[in-house]
């Protein structure tokens, strides 16, 4: 009955998408493009630290970071994906599986729909942060179960608390600047 109900309140914009598809399908033209493979990459991984750390300080462009180790953004972009890389792995080997399995779907079913177009038949659908944002909340969601586990793990030795509270109060200072 709810999907009945959702898809005719869908229909009259279908409608009109339909009507003036011409116009719109000019309008989408600069999706498909594509873009070099090493740009591509690279506005993932600038999109994907963005959520902790804006690295475009100053810039024009907003991808013109270089991912190379002569670029000292690049420093704080590496640990940043090894923490995502991290946090992933330990809601996987720490949670049950309806928990870890429903921010892997977060994750997967809001990126995969614009990335794997884009990888096989060029574009630049799935670089665009906005259209990504569930995709970010589940990596945000695994981030802060791990903090928050690290944080109040009282069996963890004192030299383990003092790095948990470091990179926590780090990663809140790169999100503030």
């Amino acid at each position: 009955m709810s999907a009945v109900a959702g898809f005719s309140i869908f229909v009259p914009w279908l409608v009109i998408f339909i009507a003036n598809e011409r116009h719109a399908s000019k309008k989408w033209a600069w999706v498909v493009q594509n873009l070099p493979t090493g740009q591509f990459y690279q506005r993932w991984v600038t999109n994907l630290v963005r959520g902790f750390f804006d690295v475009q300080i100053g810039t024009d462009d907003p991808f013109n970071v270089p991912l190379d180790f002569t670029h000292p953004k690049t420093y704080l972009m590496v640990p940043i994906l090894l923490l995502v890389g991290y946090s992933m792995y330990f809601l996987w080997r720490n949670t049950p599986a309806r928990i870890w399995l429903f921010v892997l779907m977060i994750v997967a079913f809001s990126t995969l729909p614009m990335a794997l177009p884009d990888l096989i038949s060029g574009g630049m659908r799935s670089t665009i942060p906005r259209y990504q944002l569930p995709s970010y909340l589940g990596i945000q969601l695994a981030v802060s179960y791990l903090l928050a586990a690290k944080l109040s793990d009282v069996t963890s030795g004192i030299w383990q608390q003092k790095l948990w509270r470091g990179i926590t109060v780090s990663l809140i200072s790169c999100g503030v600047i």
